[in-house]
């Protein structure tokens, strides 16, 4: 119980700071161009930042067991919400490709390792690192052959290339040599990940406020795949992690990154793709809203599970 409310704390904390991005965009504070800017600088800088901060750790088995349990848990995440996305959304709706990827992919990067900071820290987000490695392997294969309808190899090379996952291959690098960072540039690196959570929300709450959400609130399909995205998928992925013997921490870590609401790529691959980005905007938005009871929903239930 005593984490469920910690969660509720942290994501209530997080929703604040989102409605001040929001009214930021509303009061002309910050623009469209400005968010896409702030956007580019927290995943081109302060996410890495986040990455290569955790990895500052000396090797030991037990932090490299972890590690690789993580990405097994972060590819049976996957598959739950591949698995549950086929069979519950149907082929025929102009918007499946929508909304499969919403219920497949979490925003693991602006949601997930904030909050995962806040509640594990460093060793949280050296977990959370496995998750964002098949999550950006994934979205940018499975992901763009699904929302475009046939394959890319360029979206393939881009995953090697993105910021995030060269930052990962650094820490790992890092880690296993053991290779500790001058006192400077640890600090430096350690001031970039200190604006994670504030920046992350900021541009999530200005991205939340260029949605109609009167629209979004008033549509009962967009509850469907929000329930499909913060309950069933997180559900079973429960009821498969408790027959699992896992180390608390990297179930844990998962869990919240599975939780999270709809990943905001599915914006961005709706408009390279002409596909609804309108209807994109609006899952993100209500699923956003809708986290703020679900996560601590899951990890009550979590408990409850033993």
């Amino acid at each position: 119980m005593a984490l469920s409310y910690n969660v509720f704390i942290q994501v209530l904390i997080m929703f604040i700071l989102m409605a001040v991005g929001a009214l930021c965009f509303k009061v002309k504070l910050l623009k469209e161009n400005g968010n896409k800017q702030l956007s580019n600088i927290l995943l081109s800088v302060v996410t890495p930042a986040v990455i290569l901060s955790s990895y500052q750790k000396e090797f030991n088995d037990k932090l490299f067991h972890g590690l690789l349990v993580a990405f097994g848990l972060a590819v049976i995440s996957h598959v739950v919400g591949f698995i549950v996305s086929y069979i519950l959304i149907r082929n025929k709706r102009s918007n499946a490709p929508i909304e499969r990827f919403a219920v497949i992919y979490s925003n693991c990067g602006f949601m997930a390792i904030p909050l995962i900071y806040s509640l594990l820290g460093g060793d949280g987000v050296f977990y959370a690192s496995a998750y964002l490695t098949v999550f950006n392997l994934l979205s940018w294969t499975q992901g763009i052959f699904m929302m475009s309808g046939k394959r890319d190899l360029k979206s393939v090379i881009h995953v090697f290339t993105s910021p995030t996952v060269i930052s990962i291959i650094c820490g790992l690098i890092i880690f296993f040599v053991g290779i500790p960072f001058p006192g400077p540039l640890k600090e430096s690196v350690d001031y970039l990940a200190s604006l994670n959570t504030p920046l992350a929300m900021l541009v999530t709450g200005a991205s939340i406020a260029q949605a109609n959400l009167l629209s979004a609130l008033s549509n009962l399909r967009i509850y469907y795949i929000s329930f499909l995205r913060l309950i069933v998928v997180p559900v079973i992925v429960v009821f498969i992690f408790k027959l699992l013997p896992l180390d608390h921490t990297v179930m844990l870590t998962n869990l919240i990154a599975t939780a999270c609401p709809a990943g905001t790529s599915a914006i961005l691959f709706a408009t390279r793709f002409d596909k609804d980005y309108i209807y994109s905007s609006e899952l993100i938005a209500v699923t956003n809203i809708l986290c703020l009871f679900s996560i601590p929903l899951i990890l009550f239930f979590s408990q409850l599970m033993g």
